[in-house]
């Protein structure tokens, strides 16, 4: 065998020159930079298309049974302790989700999916209808809780229903069935926290 021929070229990433020979890069880093470009988007072998249920199915009994390295999980911690996102990438993540439905990730295709145990009335509290009524609740009172009177923001606020929201269910949305109460105020009603009901304040 001959030995292998060194000459000047140039480096096929960065396309700084250099001596070698039998390389299309300067250097390792290079190198993996390159790998790496290689792997994303339309350079990726697997750009377009799925693994068959019986390739996922592989995969993952491949996996049973496996357990990180110890130690490997406090490295990683290490690795990551106070790094932060910069503000362009977490505008790039927040702008890359807005106006994107995920039918894949509701329901029963959501990984957290247990069965559809959600409460009716869970659902509504976490409604946009129910965010607009508690909104305009305290925007009527300017962010002002009704009995001790003391402005109050944020979390310190909350949207009770004057007329009980499990029982009046045509008031729910009713703004004028709604009073803002900071949290030490709201505690002190008859109604927090699921007490016991008075006849009196059921529907007929």
């Amino acid at each position: 065998m001959g030995m292998t021929k060194i000459y000047k070229r140039i480096c096929d990433r960065c396309k700084t020159s250099y001596i070698g020979g039998g390389r299309m890069y300067c250097s390792k880093i290079c190198s993996n930079k390159s790998n790496g470009d290689n792997r994303m988007g339309e350079g990726n072998h697997m750009w377009g298309k799925k693994h068959s249920p019986a390739t996922i199915e592989k995969m993952r009994l491949k996996k049973i049974g496996k357990v990180m390295p110890i130690g490997t999980g406090e490295k990683i911690r290490k690795h990551h302790t106070g790094k932060k996102h910069s503000i362009k990438w977490n505008e790039n993540i927040s702008n890359s989700h807005k106006g994107v439905a995920r039918p894949y990730f509701y329901g029963e295709k959501n990984p957290a999916w247990k069965g559809g145990i959600t409460p009716i009335n869970f659902k509504i509290r976490k409604s946009l209808e129910y965010k607009s009524w508690r909104e305009s609740v305290f925007k009527r009172d300017n962010y002002t809780c009704r009995l001790c009177f003391k402005p109050k923001r944020g979390g310190d606020l909350h949207a009770d229903h004057i007329k009980p929201f499990g029982f009046f269910k045509k008031l729910r949305f009713d703004v004028n069935n709604g009073r803002t109460l900071c949290i030490s105020c709201h505690r002190k009603t008859k109604t927090y926290g699921g007490r016991l009901f008075s006849a009196k304040f059921k529907e007929k």
